[in-house]
């Protein structure tokens, strides 16, 4: 009698770790396919291995470039760039990670979201932009300022975090 509770034991935890299993398997391939089945809004630029997805709206102006919070993707900036197109040329990235830019293996710490959004302007010939980080856009733009500080006109914090390591508060 005790051999056969556990058989049957045995029989129901291994249909149960088989269910968990095959669930997680499939919400795993599932998030696998959602940037070919989800095609960016913008565009992406490539830094090496790596993707940088950054919604452009031209103007004459010097870029403004939108550095999202977390959560986020660029296109939470849409409408305030619909809004200054075309008298203002803005730039709203996608960080390290989120949405259609790819997170390298290594810590992404602000200072390295900094240097490759940094380096994506570039590769699209922005200069001397004006930075608004909202929330946790707030410190990967203050990185940016610090290690680029020729490079950048002006910085506009919108409910930033001031402390990327204790987060809010």
């Amino acid at each position: 009698m005790i051999a056969a509770f556990k058989r049957t034991l045995a029989w129901v935890l291994g249909m149960l770790f088989a269910v968990v299993g095959g669930i997680v398997l499939i919400g795993f391939l599932g998030d696998m396919g959602f940037v070919d089945d989800h095609k960016p809004p913008g565009k992406l630029i490539r830094l090496g291995a790596l993707n940088v997805h950054a919604i452009i709206s031209p103007g004459p102006t010097r870029p403004v470039v939108f550095v999202h919070g977390n959560p986020g993707t660029a296109e939470d900036f849409s409408e305030i760039q619909k809004r200054l197109s075309p008298k203002v040329h803005t730039i709203a990235f996608d960080r390290p990670g989120y949405g259609w830019t790819d997170r390298p293996r290594q810590e992404m710490t602000p200072r390295n979201q900094a240097r490759m959004l940094h380096d994506a302007l570039k590769e699209l010939g922005g200069k001397d932009p004006v930075l608004v980080g909202f929330s946790f856009g707030g410190p990967v733009i203050t990185e940016w300022a610090l290690q680029y500080p020729d490079e950048v006109a002006a910085l506009v914090y919108l409910c930033a975090v001031a402390d990327p390591v204790d987060g809010h508060k």
